[in-house]
């Protein structure tokens, strides 16, 4: 396939996702059309047929294009013939579940204080699981799934807007509107770890180890068990008679 016919090829499939079905593709376009083009090749990196798709082939597309059907600004990129109908606007008849995603590291801020909109400037809700941890994969490498009781989400004053035919959102999730998995247990960290008993070692007073023996309550000087016996009564008097001359 030549450049200008591969070019074509990709502006056509561009127009079509993002001005028919974006929410099939996990994406929810602006109130002016537009998507993060970051978003839009995420999206394109989980297809069959798009995966080698780069920001480059799509400027290239761009200058290709016979005539003008996309346009990209400030990062974003839109369908020129997008006409807002994708926004379908607050909806009162949900699906019993919606789902949504946090990272894993807002797992417990999530379980406390509700979920709270990330870059978008909402919570992006799916009606089925895997189009919900396919859109939190891209922000995250492990999504915790949360699942939202929409009844409870309204009792708790939630407004849900729909957008396409898969895709909801919401201004934030409270407490007491989903349910999530329980927190992973922490591992005890190095500080909380048995510490072996340590050998205690002998005091040591100016340079010599301190004589045990005085803190066994012996006298200095004298020997232990084992040393020298002491002088019975017999060499005592052997001695004092050899000092008197009588031996």
């Amino acid at each position: 396939m030549r450049p200008d016919q591969a070019a074509e090829k990709l502006t056509k499939s561009l127009v079509y996702i993002l001005s028919r079905v974006p929410d099939e593709f996990g994406l929810v376009p602006d109130a002016e059309g537009f998507v993060p083009v970051k978003e839009l090749l995420k999206a394109l990196a989980e297809e069959e047929g798009f995966r080698h798709v780069r920001e480059g082939h799509i400027n290239a597309a761009l200058v290709q294009s016979k005539e003008p059907r996309l346009a990209i600004a400030e990062g974003r990129i839109k369908a020129l013939d997008w006409d807002g109908s994708f926004h379908k606007g607050p909806v009162r008849d949900l699906p019993k579940l919606l789902y949504t995603t946090v990272r894993d590291r807002a797992h417990s801020v999530a379980l406390e204080h509700g979920a709270r909109p990330g870059a978008m400037p909402f919570v992006v809700l799916a009606a089925e699981k895997e189009m919900a941890l396919r859109i939190g994969r891209r922000s995250g490498l492990n999504p915790v799934l949360l699942t939202v009781n929409t009844a409870q989400a309204k009792a708790l004053g939630v407004v849900f807007d729909q957008r396409g035919a898969m895709l909801y959102t919401a201004p934030d999730l409270p407490p007491g509107s989903f349910s999530a998995p329980p927190l992973p247990k922490e591992r005890p960290g190095k500080e909380t770890r048995e510490k072996k008993p340590e050998q205690k070692e002998e005091p040591v007073w100016g340079g010599f180890l301190m004589d045990l023996s005085l803190r066994q309550g012996k006298a200095p000087g004298e020997k232990s068990k084992g040393g020298r016996k002491k002088k019975g009564w017999k060499e005592e008097a052997r001695r004092t008679r050899r000092e008197k001359g009588e031996i």
